[in-house]
Parts: structure tokens; C-alpha cells; sequence
């Protein structure tokens, strides 16, 4: 998911979470998109209804090795670990321009799958954030599946008051809508997969 930040006077776009790069989508129905930010902690809230089933839409979120398919900022993805616990490690290789000014970062995250969820933590100070944390969660209506998104993520870089946090929250609320658009196009390029059963206390509430 691009993000604006400033380090070092310059702007820049960091990627965190898995926003995604096809083509136009289907329409997905919004419920609410909200950014907040407090003590230099920013909270993403959005939920939609969208035209997919969840084993299409996990299919999607957990394709690991190929989420630069799913972002336009993201060059590269490996697994770099899959433990006993059920975490997948995955290292995220970022582009990233703003104006003249580009660079890579480089971001490893862990992945947890729950029952209908999908988790994610950044590792501290990776990618230049101090924590970075996010969730996917889903529930199966009719013909349809209403999601549900949320992250908290707080920089390790000093931004600039008042115009830095607005340029932040106006910018992550964007690409939180436009995620949404395209994981309802890439889930329904899938194939109806038969349903995984999970742990019944796998379960967990989105994050505060």
C-alpha cells in the first residue's frame, strides 16, 4: 500500500501492505474508508462488498510470491520462512518514486492465516517503520463476501505537522479504495477452490 512520508526533506512513497496493480475492477459497494492519525500513529478502517467468494479473496492475499503482481510498488517477493506456528515470513522488495527522487526499501513481513482473516506484521524498524501491523477479514454473503481492512502503522522518520499528516491520510485513504477495487478483480480471476478448514479459535477481532 503506497504511503507518503518525508525523510530527509524529500517525499517519498513507501509501499506497507499489499495494494494491488490490475486492471480496472469490478464495483465494489463501499460501506466507509476512514484514516486517523494520533501521536504519529495512523489507523486505516474500509469495508466493501465485493463480487467474489473467500476462498478466491484468500487466494489473493496469500499468494506471497507473486505480490508484485498485487502492487504497483512492489519488484520483488520471497518466502523466507514458514514455521511450525503457521507464520510465513515474506521479504518485499519496494520502488518507489516521488517527484525526481526514487529509491528501494526493502520490508520483511509475517503473515498469519486464521479461519477467515489474514494477518500481517511488519518486523520493527523494517522498511522505516517503527511498528507496522494489518488485517484482512471477510465474511461470505449470498453471492457475495463483505470485507474488511485495518492497519496501524507509525514511521521511524520525522514528517512535517498539520500538511505532512494530511498529505498521509488523504493518500492512504486513496489507496485503501483502490486495493479494494482490485483484489475484487484479481480474487475473481480465480478458480473456486474447495474450503480449507481452519482452527475454530483462530479467530480474532481487527486490530484497535
Amino acid at each position: 500500500m503506497p504511503i507518503v512520508f518525508f525523510q530527509n526533506g524529500k517525499l517519498l512513497l513507501i509501499s506497507l501492505l499489499l495494494l494491488w496493480s490490475m486492471g480496472p475492477a469490478h464495483a465494489a459497494q463501499f460501506v466507509h474508508a476512514e484514516v486517523s492519525e494520533k501521536d504519529d500513529t495512523y489507523t486505516t478502517r474500509a469495508e466493501a462488498v465485493i463480487t467474489a467468494r473467500p476462498d478466491q479473496i484468500r487466494a489473493v492475499l496469500t499468494d506471497y510470491e507473486n505480490l508484485n503482481v498485487l502492487s504497483p510498488t512492489i519488484q520483488h517477493s520471497v518466502v523466507l520462512d514458514r514455521t511450525s506456528l503457521d507464520i510465513t515470513s515474506v521479504k518485499v522488495q519496494l520502488y518507489t518514486c516521488a517527484f525526481v527522487a526514487c529509491s528501494r526499501k526493502f520490508v520483511v513481513q509475517d503473515y498469519t492465516e486464521h479461519d477467515q482473516e489474514v494477518r500481517m506484521t511488519v518486523h520493527p524498524g523494517s522498511g522505516g517503520f517503527r511498528f507496522g501491523r494489518a488485517a484482512w477479514r471477510w465474511k461470505q454473503e449470498g453471492d457475495k463476501t463483505r470485507v474488511f481492512f485495518s492497519s496501524t502503522m507509525r514511521p521511524d522518520f520525522w514528517l512535517p505537522p498539520l500538511v505532512g499528516t494530511s498529505i498521509v491520510k488523504e493518500k492512504m485513504r486513496e489507496e485503501v479504495l483502490e486495493t479494494v477495487k482490485r483484489l475484487e478483480h484479481l480474487s475473481a480471476k480465480r478458480p473456486v477452490a474447495q474450503a480449507v478448514v481452519y482452527s475454530t479459535n483462530d479467530h480474532y477481532d481487527s486490530y484497535d
